[in-house]
């Protein structure tokens, strides 16, 4: 402790003398309220307005004058409704609907005439009942019967015929036969 003598509590405030609370109200005197308050007179309210003077509200209306709600409505005339529907005149229904003239409904189904129900019947032509019944025409009733011809009954008899001529022959012949003997 007697090391520590010069940090006793007593030779702390000692040594600390010119640091005390006197001293240091002392040493910020040019800080002291009033000398704050001085130091900032060309700061003060009164200055402060004033040198914003070009900011108060008049100043900062006349600054804005161009901005103005009838200065903005007029910058802004080309954007007016009238304006903006003139400018997207090309976009208007009528408009939008002649330059999609090509897409309407009569055209779409003028475009599409090859697709038709009757033009699509008409390429289909080939196929239809009748055409695929005359393209099987070899294959029809009449037609498989023609190819049929030689086993009809009457070609049937007529590819008989030869074996009847025979016959006849045969029997002319034994009957000539038969008259001979009955004569002898």
């Amino acid at each position: 402790m007697d090391s520590l003598e010069l940090y006793r509590l007593d030779n702390f405030m000692d040594s600390m003398e010119l640091h005390g609370l006197d001293n240091f109200m002392e040493s910020l005197e040019l800080y002291r309220l009033d000398n704050f308050t001085d130091s900032l007179e060309l700061c003060g309210l009164d200055n402060f307005m004033n040198s914003l003077e070009l900011y108060r509200l008049d100043n900062f209306m006349d600054s804005l004058e161009f901005c103005r709600l009838d200065n903005f409505m007029d910058s802004l005339e080309l954007y007016r409704l009238d304006n903006f529907m003139d400018s997207l005149e090309l976009c208007r229904l009528d408009n939008f609907m002649d330059s999609l003239e090509l897409c309407r409904l009569d055209n779409f189904m003028d475009s599409l005439e090859l697709y038709r129900l009757d033009n699509f019947m008409d390429s289909l032509e080939l196929y239809r009942l009748d055409n695929f019944m005359d393209n099987l025409g070899l294959y029809r009733l009449d037609n498989f019967m023609d190819s049929l011809e030689l086993y009809r009954p009457d070609n049937f008899m007529d590819s008989l015929e030869l074996y009847g001529q025979l016959g006849t022959l045969w029997t002319a012949w034994s009957f000539i036969d038969m008259t001979t003997l009955w004569t002898a």
